[in-house]
């Protein structure tokens, strides 16, 4: 059995030797099991091991050794060898045990093998085995094999399905129910059986049909008597799933506190069909990576006491409330749970957002650039008619245009707003240069100690409009900012629009989507506005990916459209 380890010795647990500034997150693999259910997934976690960047082949530089475990290894050989661990170090400590489970039974191989201070990660855990902030909790890889087909998910609208919510599943093994889950069963048949809203429910799955639970006498099964086992294959359930608006979870009543696959599976099938889970009897932190992913903004969770006052809750549930709960959910599955290799990226990532470390950079891709020359703007006739070019746009810089600060909260991400992080897009794997959650410092921090780079209004002593006309300074320190324009073979159009910027207050440069089958003509002269203009190629449906060329953090979005003027504009990042 393991040790007792609490999770704040998390950090004693990981040798500070090996987190140093030189080696950051590294990690060594070990790949062990050869059972055929778990060869694909085997070769899968191998790959994309192999690919990550965090790995290296010098376990003297790694501060974490992975060790992937299959299901084909008896319980004497697996102990033996992991006290051969060249960096074991008898009881553990640097080390991750990664249990590639093979089914909806809740698979233990760990059960009775004494694993110290090592890290598990797995779908199922023991009561007595399971120790939060500790170990990490997987979705069972074997419904990952096939990958997610993103063609077949369902739309997020309408929020409302054909069932109000839906259960398939029987008691494993044909054993009796507990008298509680008895009752339980007994609250939802009168829900079915009530006639205002349509629900299916299913107790008892075709001959052949259910996934059958190892029995209770197996040396790796954690299963109680009132485990419920899956009805049909992935397939079948997912067709029931996408017609139901809820998703009916029950975790199991005798291994409530302990994570269970079965569980795990339900609500993974759930939020790939676009179902919000509705799980009776379960703690978020019992599901797949609960440590990090607030549940509580993409599933029901509800005591099972409550499980007579269900249909009403779920009738009360607004249709906004379930497309967010919907919307959330889809994020987490596409992000952490819909295949093997962003399993392993989620897991990868909670480790490392344990120790506080922040992620890598993304990297920059810069776009084609076309080449084009500049002229010089003519006195006369600069302007189109209709430019409001007599009004005050505000005081110009009396400098060259400056980048903004980039990448300057890097570990202040990973101290304080990891939880923020994991639970909104794109999520905890990259680091960006900037971020539109970054605070803003209030106006009066301007004079009490953080003013640095900072221009007031009139030094601060305020004034009338005509202080605030003149004024420079904003809520953040030097702000300049980017126009981003798209464009679609509208050259006399665009090269107005690019003229009305100059002399523009606060502009940083000009960034110009060419979205033509056409190159520019290599007679179009562009004019020279006093920043740099830059012009590259790109597609319609993704004009402001992170490929394009920007200094600076704040952006302004111009549409060159058939009515000769800007359309939209909006900040974004």
């Amino acid at each position: 059995m393991n040790h007792r380890v609490p999770s704040t010795a998390l950090r004693t647990t990981l040798q500070a030797s090996g987190l140093s500034e030189k080696y950051r997150f590294t990690l060594k693999r070990y790949i062990w099991g050869t059972s055929p259910h778990s060869d694909e997934a085997w070769h899968k976690a191998e790959a994309i091991f192999q690919s990550s960047q965090h790995t290296t082949d010098d376990p003297k530089v790694a501060c974490l050794y992975v060790v992937i475990i299959g299901m084909g290894m008896s319980a004497n050989d697996l102990q033996k060898r992991l006290e051969t661990l060249p960096y074991w170090q008898a009881d553990g400590r640097n080390h991750l045990l990664m249990v590639l489970s093979h089914g909806a039974e809740n698979n233990n191989p760990l059960l009775n093998i004494s694993t110290g201070r090592a890290i598990l990660a797995q779908s199922s855990f023991d009561t007595r085995q399971f120790r939060p902030g500790f170990d990490i909790i997987l979705p069972p890889l074997y419904a990952l094999l096939a990958g997610p087909d993103l063609q077949d998910l369902p739309p997020q609208v309408p929020a409302k399905r054909k069932f109000l919510f839906s259960f398939q599943g029987e008691s494993g093994m044909g054993l009796s129910l507990s008298h509680y889950h008895a009752q339980l069963m007994s609250v939802l048949r009168s829900i079915a059986t009530s006639g205002q809203e349509s629900v299916l429910l299913e107790f008892t799955c075709s001959e052949g049909d259910s996934n059958a639970l190892p029995r209770q006498d197996s040396p790796t099964s954690a299963k109680p008597a009132t485990e419920w086992a899956p009805c049909g294959d992935h397939t079948s359930r997912l067709d029931v799933l996408q017609r139901s608006t809820f998703a009916l979870v029950i975790a199991p009543h005798a291994t409530e506190g302990s994570p269970t696959a079965s569980v795990a599976l339900r609500v993974l099938e759930a939020l790939e069909a676009g179902a919000v889970p509705v799980v009776l009897g379960s703690d978020a932190r019992l599901l797949p990576f609960g440590e990090m992913v607030r549940w509580e903004r993409a599933a029901i969770l509800l005591p099972k006491a409550r499980a007579t006052e269900l249909h009403f809750v779920l009738r009360s549930i607004a249709d906004a409330d379930v497309l967010s709960l919907r919307r959330q959910g889809h994020f987490i599955w596409d992000s952490y749970l819909g295949s093997i290799g962003v399993v392993v990226k989620a897991m990868l990532a909670a480790m490392r957002t344990r120790l506080c470390l922040p992620p890598p950079p993304v990297q920059e891709e810069p776009a084609e650039q076309i080449p084009h020359r500049s002229v010089k703007l003519s006195t006369d006739g600069v302007n189109p008619e209709g430019d409001a070019s007599d009004l005050e746009l505000g005081p110009q810089e009396n400098e060259p245009p400056f980048p903004s600060e980039c990448y300057r909260r890097n570990y202040t991400i990973a101290l304080v707003e990891a939880e923020l992080l994991w639970n909104v897009p794109p999520g905890p794997f990259l680091l960006f240069p900037f971020s539109p959650r970054d605070p803003i410092l209030p106006s009066e921090a301007q004079f009490l100690g953080s003013g640095a780079g900072f221009r007031p209004i009139a030094g601060g002593s305020g004034g009338t409009g005509k202080e605030f006309q003149e004024a420079l300074g904003g809520n953040v320190p030097r702000e300049q900012f980017t126009v981003v324009m798209l464009t679609f073979e509208r050259d006399e159009v665009l090269l107005d629009s690019v003229r009305r910027l100059a002399g523009l207050p606060y502009l940083n440069r000009v960034v110009i989507i060419w979205n033509s089958p056409r190159p520019p003509p290599e007679d179009l002269a562009w004019p020279d506005i006093g920043v740099p203009v830059t012009v590259g190629t790109d597609n319609l449906h993704c004009p402001f990916g992170p490929h394009f060329p920007s200094s600076i953090c704040v952006i302004r979005a111009l549409f060159v459209n058939l009515v000769l003027l800007f359309v939209a504009g909006e900040s974004f990042f």
